[in-house]
């Protein structure tokens, strides 16, 4: 119940900020800002206010995700003194800051939440995406919320990237850098992605994003086969990560229902083939997002099978939100335009509703520390 009311919560939220003009392809920071007050309202609406109640809700909980237990084990070996790179500094940093509060545990939580849901809502806001609540409501089933409980380091550098990347479009190179790097100082493996920077610009016909989709479908029922692949690759793993292999071969297939998995693809492709259909040809910034959109989702379909590698598509997969919503400003007729709106919005209370009632990430039941 917590996270249906957080969600409306913040949907109602972002539909009551100040409206913004018609998308027009590249609009101003923020589109629509009349005054300073517009743009302090929407700044309060659409990231101060969703921040703030989400850091909230995650960084109170107790006992609450999958791994809980073990980012505790990590901020107690860091409060006794583990080396700075015991895991990836900015991250032991924040469990040093944290440390030096009587209520070091909650305070550390706390922080990995401010700082994942500052980036994240603070992306939302900079870069002026149409239909902020429709964003906000589909990064909510996507994951985007519900990960924090139990990817702590991945949801940081997530939502750090999630903002870096929007400087590709801009042309902003060392912007970029910089934000790479500090996402890469919470999670390593956020390094990946770098090169993105010049491979999201290329054109790409549907037609070859049509086959791309088809070959991560034959990888999702092809799981030996990836695992070769996978086994070819492994001298390129940094030490670290390694040993992540030889567990996955351990452990077998990772999916156990592929409800989810053929929902965001069904929805990612139609996104896609909408986007290269509706208004007028893309424009830089369209062209970038529905280029990460689709790594992303060739990524979540294609690794879906693999545990731990599969984590890599959350990077990207979160741009889905923001391509649905691209999709519904390009419409130039107010009822098509609803009907696109609502069919999303529906598409994701049932991918959410999935991710529930799977236990997504071992977020539900849900505690916190001010009410056990």
């Amino acid at each position: 119940m917590i996270y249906i009311l957080l969600l409306l919560a913040l949907m109602a939220s972002a539909a009551i900020a100040p409206a913004s003009v018609r998308y027009a392809g590249e609009p101003s920071m923020p589109p629509g800002a009349k005054d300073l007050a517009d743009q302090l309202m929407r700044f309060a609406l659409i990231c101060l206010i969703p921040a703030a109640l989400v850091t909230l809700v995650v960084g109170l909980r107790d006992g609450v995700g999958t791994d809980f237990y073990r980012y505790v084990a990590h901020f107690e070996i860091i409060r006794d003194g583990a080396d700075i790179f015991f895991r990836e500094p900015g991250y032991t940093l924040l469990a040093r800051v944290a440390a030096h509060f009587q209520d070091g545990q909650v305070v550390f939580f706390m922080l990995c939440a401010a700082v994942t849901n500052a980036f994240l809502f603070y992306a939302i806001y900079r870069n002026g995406y149409p239909c902020p609540a429709l964003v906000i409501a589909l990064l909510f089933a996507l994951g985007a919320i519900l990960m924090q409980t139990n990817q702590v380091r991945h949801a940081m550098a997530m939502a750090v990237l999630f903002l870096g990347l929007s400087c590709i479009w801009k042309g902003q190179f060392v912007r970029y850098s910089l934000l790479v790097g500090l996402a890469a100082s919470f999670h390593y493996t956020a390094l990946i992605f770098y090169p993105l920077y010049w491979l999201a610009r290329i054109r790409l016909p549907f037609f070859y994003m049509t086959v791309l989709c088809g070959l991560s479908l034959v990888l999702l029922f092809s799981y030996p086969v990836l695992m070769s692949a996978l086994e070819v690759a492994a001298p390129m793993l940094p030490p670290q990560y390694a040993h992540y292999l030889q567990e996955m071969a351990h452990r077998g297939p990772a999916l156990t229902s592929g409800l989810g998995i053929l929902l965001i693809f069904m929805g990612g492709y139609v996104a896609l083939f909408l986007l290269h259909h509706i208004g007028p040809p893309l424009s830089v910034r369209e062209r970038v997002i529905a280029n990460l959109t689709l790594l992303g989702l060739l990524m979540h379909t294609a690794l879906a099978n693999v545990w731990a590698l599969n984590r890599l598509s959350d990077y990207l997969i979160m741009f889905l939100g923001v391509l649905m919503a691209l999709v519904v400003a390009r419409e130039d007729s107010p009822p098509a335009r609803a009907v696109l709106f609502l069919g999303f919005l529906s598409w994701g209370v049932l991918l959410f509703f999935v991710a529930l009632l799977g236990g997504s990430h071992g977020a539900i039941p849900y505690r916190n520390v001010l009410l056990p």
